[in-house]
């Protein structure tokens, strides 16, 4: 589970869970990077299932 969060930051406050293969629709890339399990990557805002929060881009994989 991918989890959808606040504010850009692994300490904010879980908003929901999106399973692998949930479509999420990127709003925009924030300036905030970070490093977790040895991946790099920046935030990004995302809607999914019609609601909106942040999470770490390096978990997302573009559906073409």
């Amino acid at each position: 589970v991918l989890n959808v969060r606040k504010k850009p930051s692994v300490q904010s406050t879980k908003l929901f869970g999106l399973t692998r293969g949930s479509k999420v629709i990127v709003i925009k890339k924030t300036n905030v990077s970070d490093k977790f399990e040895g991946k790099d990557g920046h935030w990004v805002q995302i809607r999914a299932n019609g609601k909106t929060g942040y999470v770490f881009d390096a978990y997302l994989t573009p559906a073409w």
